[in-house]
């Protein structure tokens, strides 16, 4: 077994969050690999645009002033679960086919 199916067995039994999971993963250098998607929320008259992990699923909201290529750039490790990311998927508006 490996370290990394330990940690993955730990946190289905409800040992470990995870954040606990990211932290040990980084302490024995076992970084998950995880993309930044780009989502985009309407709300109200505006719309909300976050950075969610490929590997958790946990989303950061940025403001609209900082691009999707700077929060990629700023964050090489997901907050919460510990993930090594790269850049992923770009939000892309639907084209109006009238």
């Amino acid at each position: 077994m490996t370290a990394d199916e330990l940690i993955e067995i730990l946190k289905e039994d409800g040992h470990l969050n995870n954040k606990e999971a990211g932290i040990l993963r980084r302490a024995i250098h076992l970084p998950k690999q995880g993309q930044w998607n780009e989502i985009v929320e309407p709300f109200a008259w505006d719309e909300i645009r976050s950075a969610q992990c490929s590997a958790c699923g946990e989303s950061y909201p940025y403001p609209t002033d900082t691009g999707f290529d700077d929060i990629v750039e700023m964050f090489k490790y997901c907050p919460e679960c510990g993930a090594k990311m790269e850049a992923g998927t770009r939000w892309k508006e639907e084209e109006d086919e009238t």
